[in-house]
């Protein structure tokens, strides 16, 4: 899976709790609540995996998979389909049976 939403600043919600087989540990202390919407405040590239670090995170040294996360879009309906209309409204092009 790509990460390219994975950078500094970025708006993330949680998708994953709990241990991950092939990641990170899960601090007793504190872990990403599922739905929560958390800011990415480093990105680390592990060997096996991408880990982010979050702003709101009260342990500064922990990081998470990013595979817990997904990006917020914060587009609205009318947005995304603003970037079709040009295709709707096109003029038709009649080609001729002959051709």
């Amino acid at each position: 899976m790509k990460y390219a939403w994975a950078v500094p600043g970025a708006k993330v919600v949680c998708v994953v709790t709990g241990p991950l087989p092939e990641s990170d540990p899960i601090d007793p202390l504190w872990e990403p609540s599922v739905g929560k919407v958390y800011t990415i405040s480093a990105v680390i590239d592990h060997p096996r995996w991408l880990s982010v670090m979050l702003e709101e995170s009260p342990l500064d040294d922990w990081c998470y998979s990013a595979r817990r996360f997904r990006p917020v879009i914060d587009r609205t309906q009318e947005q995304d389909v603003a970037i079709f209309a040009p295709l709707l409204t096109q003029k038709s092009i009649h080609v001729s049976e002959d051709a």
